[in-house]
């Protein structure tokens, strides 16, 4: 196994003793076809894997080497002192084509490091503005694509063709839903090497750079090369949609880390990201289409929505509550309640109001589905419970509650007497009953500001409970929460 720390040592002993040399052994044109489309003349047509060179880092890169010999070994710690001394004196006119700093990326590619580290090994790092620069054009400049592959057949290349579409066009929703399955397939490396040494040492280069950033995909390979709670900090001062959409894509489902993971900082961020584009309820709208129709996909940006709600005007928060499909299940509600837990921690008495009854009304029009979401078979759940039972607890007076609570027990009693096309229909009409009668009688148990609204008991009526035709035809030992 190769001990990368060791190589990276005997290279700084080698520029300490001044033994270092200004070119490394290997042809530096040869190493720029591993990164030709930084190259604006196409004239580099060597690639990366016809090197010598790029098989032994590509030995450090898997940790494992069969045959790397010390004579190895020394060209690798040559070629690492080279790009340290390169990096620190760089200038467009020694390397008019770039060629220097490809190798130096593709070196850092390899060792698992970045290029910023690098750069550092130097006991005292030099700023460089014209190298800043230069690497500043590669973010503002390059747009990563994806092309289909010889031999792929109609149904791939209709897929990335449709993907590439809706990242012209801002789809939204499209990108989220095909991100996952294209987005861990297509990244440039030292793209995200760059972004990570700007971050570094020229963050305002940076945040000028990401401003032409204009697709999705290559905000992702940009994103590649940043810690997230970095780039969550760029993407709330940024203006750049794409950047932005690309973090929040990358706190999908799949992510490694948990809500608990996400620091105070970088829920703030992220809170300023929903609130910056909340501003344009065009874009808002789109942006909830995707990430906010089924919550359960995106649980880790929940609690920084609820934040970002406390600073929205009541147009933004209907669009909020007017985006999540209701049939979305128990999961959902869960997932939700996190966003409205954090929304009453920062919102006034007033906005709680407000939000409560957009759900509430939201809720009623709903009416738990009907035949549009197939057979009611229980006491019925949605995404925005957590709002709906606040709603009845703090926006309903108690001789409301009681008063509903007794116009719905009085109607179930007479669900026999009604007309139905079938026994299905029948069941039907009692869930939709019962499961209003439950959160109504939820709300009127739970006291004004409690965040423990969610439980799983079930309310029904007492007299429909005892009544002969129910006990008979409808068993309330069979409802349960759907």
């Amino acid at each position: 196994m190769i001990d990368v720390q060791q190589i990276l040592t005997k290279a700084m002993d080698r520029i300490h003793s001044g033994t270092a040399i200004c070119e490394p052994t290997v042809e530096l044109s040869k190493w720029s076809g591993f990164f030709d489309e930084l190259s604006s003349d196409g004239d580099n047509e060597i690639a990366w894997t016809d090197l010598e060179e790029a098989y032994l880092l590509n030995c450090l890169h898997y940790e494992h080497s069969p045959s790397l010999t010390c004579e190895h070994e020394d060209r690798i710690v040559e070629l690492i002192a080279w790009a340290v001394i390169t990096l620190a004196d760089w200038n467009e006119e020694a390397d008019p084509k770039g060629q220097h700093l490809r190798v130096i990326f593709a070196i850092a590619i390899s060792l698992r490091i970045s290029a910023a580290q690098i750069w550092q090994l130097a006991d005292s790092p030099r700023s460089n503005p014209k190298l800043v620069a230069k690497l500043g054009q590669y973010i503002s400049r390059v747009k990563v694509h994806v092309v289909a592959l010889p031999g792929q057949n109609s149904a791939e290349v209709q897929f990335l063709a449709n993907f590439t579409k809706a990242d012209e066009q801002g789809d939204w929703a499209t990108l989220a839903q095909d991100a996952p399955q294209i987005l861990d397939l297509v990244r440039c490396p030292w793209l995200g090497n760059i972004a990570e040494f700007l971050n570094g040492v020229a963050r305002d280069e940076l945040l000028g750079a990401l401003a032409n950033v204009v697709s999705v995909l290559t905000a992702h390979s940009i994103l590649s090369g940043l810690k997230q709670e970095d780039a969550a900090a760029l993407a709330a001062v940024t203006n750049n949609n794409y950047f932005r959409f690309s973090l929040l894509l990358s706190l999908g489902k799949g992510s490694l880390i948990s809500s608990d993971d996400i620091p105070a900082t970088m829920q703030t961020d992220l809170a300023k990201i929903w609130q910056s584009v909340s501003g344009d309820l065009s874009t808002w709208s789109r942006w909830l289409a995707a990430f906010n129709k089924y919550p359960i996909r995106f649980p880790l940006l929940q609690n920084s929505l609820g934040l970002a709600l406390a600073t929205m005007r009541p147009e933004a928060m209907a669009a909020y509550v007017n985006a999540v499909s209701m049939s979305s299940g128990l999961n959902c509600r869960n997932v939700m309640a996190d966003c409205f837990i954090n929304f009453r921690s920062a919102a006034s008495s007033e906005q709680q109001r407000q939000l409560w009854k957009l759900a509430f009304d939201r809720w009623t029009s709903w009416n738990f589905g009907g035949d549009s979401d197939g057979v009611l078979l229980g006491i019925k759940m949605c995404p925005l419970d957590f709002a709906v039972i606040a709603h009845i607890s703090e926006g309903m007076t108690s001789e409301e509650r009681s008063a509903e609570l007794t116009r719905l027990a009085n109607e179930a009693l007479e669900i026999e007497i009604q007309w139905h096309r079938d026994i299905s229909q029948c069941r039907m009409a009692h869930n939709r009953l019962l499961s209003r009668f439950h959160f109504i009688a939820t709300g009127d148990d739970k006291l004004a500001g409690n965040n423990d609204l969610l439980d799983n008991k079930i309310r029904t009526p007492q007299a429909v409970q005892s009544n002969a035709f129910h006990i008979e035809r409808i068993s309330m030992n069979d409802v349960r929460l759907v």
